[in-house]
């Protein structure tokens, strides 16, 4: 959530109140449930999984979710460039995003969480709305770290892999986790009292 309000600055990035939002430096905003223990990051899949319009664009998982690419995982793979040069119908490209092949998982009616498969469309309606993101956070002047990190593993990972092929998003994941531990501020341990 941007709020833009002109009259009290003159810098573009001073015309933006961001106070609303649970998490305006990041990707994804964090939330927790009583169904999970901890936060987990709400993607726009989380939110269109609970509108009826978005309906057809899910399935129950059916089988093992290691099956699957877990949405995350899938996200720091593909760009908005991937997008629009239609790599992610590629299946030799990192970026290949198969149709209810990636999962998520959702609060459920009995307090309980369930795993969903959710279409390719969903996915690259993730993306979308990230960069949409992406794009206000820059406006603002906010350095996002996610951003960061993303395109440094994607360096490393194409540069590693010049002749492509598909994805091992494990791998993927564990590159952008040190390259996103690198960039987040670290937690200071308060000193021993004596």
């Amino acid at each position: 959530m941007f709020v833009f309000a002109p009259p009290p600055a003159e810098p573009y990035a001073a015309t933006v109140e961001r106070k609303g939002n649970p998490n305006p430096d990041r990707d994804w905003g964090e939330v927790r449930t009583k169904a999970r223990s901890g936060r987990y990051r709400y993607l726009t899949a989380h939110w269109a999984a609970t509108e009826a319009r978005f309906r057809r664009h899910f399935k129950p998982l059916k089988g093992d979710p290691a099956d699957f690419i877990d949405m995350e995982d899938k996200l720091i793979a593909i760009t908005q460039d991937d997008v629009i040069k239609r790599r992610f119908l590629d299946e030799s490209h990192r970026a290949y995003v198969p149709d209810f092949g990636c999962t998520i998982e959702v609060d459920d009616d009995k307090g309980g969480t369930k795993h969903l498969i959710a279409s390719r469309q969903v996915v690259l309606f993730c993306v979308e709305r990230r960069r949409a993101w992406r794009m206000l956070q820059s406006k603002a002047g906010i350095e996002n770290p996610d951003y960061k990190a993303q395109r440094a593993t994607l360096e490393r990972w194409d540069t590693d892999h010049p002749e492509g092929g598909p994805a091992d998003h494990a791998a993927l994941r564990a590159i952008f986790d040190e390259e996103l531990d690198a960039l987040l501020p670290k937690k200071k341990t308060p000193a021993p009292v004596a």
